[in-house]
């Protein structure tokens, strides 16, 4: 397993190396694209990012509640229009955080090519962490 960490300091494991395709930050979100044999991964984070609540009517579509890193997330999974298998997780802001760059929505998006084994995608998203809030002076 080889670990990948993003700008933001989130990290998660993966079973083979990536590439990071692209990197962007706007206004009010962050993205970031890996691509690598047989899956792509794709972090959304900022208070727009993808609840994945719109997907119920789509073929092979489950969801569920799981713990990722001490957070209970929704994780989604569904055929997209193309067939290509879909496997995605949100973490909404935490209200007992401050503001820091961690506390903000996120959303994972693991799409894997065909033959890539489903467990791929949760295996990558129940390896995320996040870093440390720092802590203020005089706590």
């Amino acid at each position: 397993m080889t670990t990948i960490r993003d700008s933001s300091g989130i990290s998660f494991e993966v079973p083979s190396p990536v590439h990071t395709e692209a990197e962007s930050t706007g206004i009010d979100s962050a993205v970031t694209a890996w691509t690598a044999n047989g899956y792509e991964i794709t972090i959304d984070r900022g208070p727009f990012a993808d609840p994945l609540t719109q997907y119920g009517s789509r073929r092979g579509h489950a969801a569920a509640d799981e713990s990722v890193n001490g957070r209970t997330v929704r994780v989604v999974e569904f055929a997209d229009d193309d067939g290509t298998r879909v496997v995605g997780a949100h973490f909404p802001r935490r209200p007992d955080t401050d503001a820091d760059r961690v506390s903000v929505p996120m959303t994972v998006i693991v799409r894997l090519d065909p033959g890539t084994p489903k467990d791929v995608a949760l295996n990558i998203i129940r390896s995320i962490r996040f870093p440390t809030p720092s802590r203020k002076k005089g706590e």
